[in-house]
């Protein structure tokens, strides 16, 4: 503010219009006119703050100037301490750095800010890995608010830093996007969720979405396990794949023997199920359609140890009304099928031939969709 002469530079300031302040009272500020001064006081008495607790939200400023020749050029709202005391002091007497030195309260009207994981989205992931997380305000074109810290967490818990201390993050790696270092070999193997929190200058904080990935850090085969081959179907039907590929073993002397196989479907990193023999059969699928599928062993130690990938196997259901799925026209071949089983529950590969519609059962409404397409490849 600024002042034309010592009895006359009082203005009062009034917040939300309930709180009234005289602030600058006479004497307390220069007055030849021509330099301005930065005020904090009230009743005239410079070791009186105008100290305000407010709770988040919006809140209103107004100055009310009580005699001629008293100009005001702003107000700054600074953060203070929990002793009370102001975070800084604005630089300068004259109206041309706004007090630039000092941070003003950020506006958090905008609403908590916005952080996901940009890499990995999911995978097998060994050694060390770079995790990278975007984060920003909820008004990037704000300027006078900012992330604060992006924390970096594996199956809830922080992930330490490389120093071993709690790891968040208050530099970007570049723009708005925050990194960190994941070293996978100190975690068993399996499946594992990472995710992070942003928090902004005013505290407010948002969680990212979690993403799964599978770590895998054995050299070789795993605990000594072989991976799974010859994966191959060996029946199919229009509503479930039939296949069976040759064990795996354990060539660890000593080592844990072959517990079961987890199947995935279509490149999923996460396991379909586990099945404790060679042999797998998917049923509700539908008619006339590709899968993928791969397996993988696992043994009975502790930490679980998962053998590589098998070779992927592609296959296709079989057309609506095709039973035997022979590739051709719906015929006699397809009809025997159906009679065989009629009347039967489908609950096994076998009888799932003839469930041509998948109500669980052989019957009138499988023998109708066969009528409908006899002499055809199918709908």
């Amino acid at each position: 503010m600024e002042a034309a002469s010592s009895s006359a530079n009082s203005i009062l300031l009034n917040v939300d219009n309930s709180n009234c302040y005289n602030v600058g009272g006479d004497s307390s500020i220069p007055t030849n006119g021509t330099t301005w001064d930065w005020v904090n006081d009230y009743d005239a008495n410079t070791s009186n703050l105008v100290n305000v607790s407010l709770s988040q939200g919006t809140h209103s400023f107004k100055l009310t100037g009580t005699q001629s020749g008293v100009s005001i050029d702003r107000l700054i709202a600074i953060p203070v301490d929990g002793s009370g005391n102001i975070s800084c002091t604005p630089t300068d007497t004259q109206a041309t750095t706004a007090g630039d030195n000092c941070a003003p309260i950020y506006n958090t009207s905008s609403g908590p800010p916005t952080v996901s994981i940009t890499s990995p989205t999911g995978g097998t992931l060994s050694g060390t890995t770079t995790i990278t997380a975007d984060a920003a305000t909820a008004d990037p074109s704000n300027t006078q608010e900012g992330i604060a810290s992006v924390e970096f967490k594996l199956d809830g818990s922080t992930l330490p830093s490389s120093s071993g201390d709690l790891n968040p993050a208050v530099v970007p790696s570049s723009g708005s996007s925050y990194s960190y270092s994941w070293d996978t070999t100190a975690v068993s193997n399996g499946t594992h969720t990472i995710s992070t929190i942003a928090t902004d200058d005013s505290g407010a904080t948002t969680t990212s979405s979690p993403v799964t990935v599978s770590v895998n850090n054995s050299t070789g085969s795993p605990g000594g396990l072989t991976a799974p081959t010859n994966l191959h179907v060996t029946a199919r039907a229009g509503r479930s794949l039939t296949m069976d590929w040759t064990a795996s073993t354990d060539t660890a002397s000593g080592g844990p023997a072959v517990q079961g196989y987890h199947i995935y479907l279509n490149g999923s990193t996460s396991p379909l199920t586990s099945v404790s023999g060679t042999t797998y059969t998917d049923t509700g699928l539908s008619p006339g359609t590709a899968y993928s599928y791969s397996v993988t062993a696992y043994d009975s130690a502790t930490t679980n140890n998962v053998s590589t990938h098998s070779g992927t196997v592609n296959d296709t259901t079989c057309e609506a009304g095709d039973v035997v799925c022979n590739g051709g026209p719906v015929q006699l071949p397809d009809l025997l099928v159906l009679s065989e089983h009629y009347g039967n529950n489908s609950g096994t590969a076998t009888w799932s031939q003839g469930d041509l519609n998948g109500d669980g059962k052989v019957g009138l409404p499988d023998l109708l969709l066969l009528s409908e397409n006899w002499n055809n490849r199918g709908p």
